[in-house]
């Protein structure tokens, strides 16, 4: 089996830039992003927000803070035409912004599960270097171990691996994570048989991306998180519970 760094990373990433296609041919991303809102709407649009409430709103979102009355005062003066994306800008550089957007996304990809000192290094330093949601999510599946910068990207997996009491290790939740949290498709109900009732995936679906970390274990040589693999010699082998015909499949991506 080829290793699931390898494999199943790249072939995420090609997925994901796959689906975004028709948006980096696109003008300005923020364009196509409000060309998309406005299909969707539903209604008439609120008026545009004026410099008080555009103030509040960016740095309860970009730092997680109540700007300071310094910084509302000085805002309002200003008569810069650009003045609000000179500020976004600002606070995108500002130590605040990693900070905030590191507990969000521990929060949304561990949900709740914990935390780890290189984890959070991981994420802090990819928001203050810019990092890109698709190499983020890369290094994430497949992190580089002699990369001291990547090292805690594994606590995403490994904390997933670990076993409580006798229960066995969660393979197939590892799975249905990846497939959610990482390619939108929650296939959780397709593990034992086909979707009664969404057509959009089926239990090959499931089970081929269940192949990719059914031989993965939680290395204990290391000081930080991390994850081997056994190889795969033979195909999964797996039966729906409504049939008595047997499947096999190799480790593959929905779809």
């Amino acid at each position: 089996m080829t290793s699931l760094r390898i494999s199943l990373g790249k072939t995420i990433i090609i997925a994901v830039a796959l689906s975004g296609i028709s948006l980096a041919r696109g003008a300005e991303l923020h364009t196509a992003i409000d060309h998309l809102v406005e299909e969707s709407a539903d209604g008439m649009f609120a008026a545009q927000a004026n410099d008080y409430e555009f103030l509040r709103r960016l740095f309860l979102d970009l730092t997680g803070e109540i700007p300071a009355s310094v910084d509302v005062n000085k805002f309002a003066a200003d008569t810069t035409a650009n003045k609000r994306t000179i500020m976004i800008d600002r606070l995108l550089r500002d130590d605040r912004y990693a900070r905030r957007m590191s507990e969000l996304f521990n929060v949304m990809l561990m949900e709740r599960r914990g935390t780890d000192p290189a984890w959070n290094r991981f994420l802090v330093d990819s928001f203050k270097s810019n990092r890109h949601w698709d190499s983020m999510v890369e290094t994430i599946i497949e992190p580089d171990l002699t990369n001291e910068s990547e090292q805690g990207a594994g606590y995403f997996l490994t904390k997933r691996l670990e076993k409580y009491g006798q229960n066995p290790t969660d393979h197939p939740g590892l799975a249905s994570d990846i497939g959610r949290l990482f390619m939108g498709v929650d296939l959780a109900c397709a593990q034992c048989h086909d979707h009664l009732f969404v057509d959009d995936y089926s239990q090959s679906d499931f089970q081929g991306l269940f192949a990719f970390v059914s031989n993965t274990f939680i290395r204990s040589d290391t000081e930080f998180p991390a994850i081997g693999q056994k190889v795969m010699k033979i195909p999964l082998e797996f039966q729906s519970v409504f049939e008595e015909e047997m499947f096999t499949t190799g480790p593959r991506i929905p779809g």
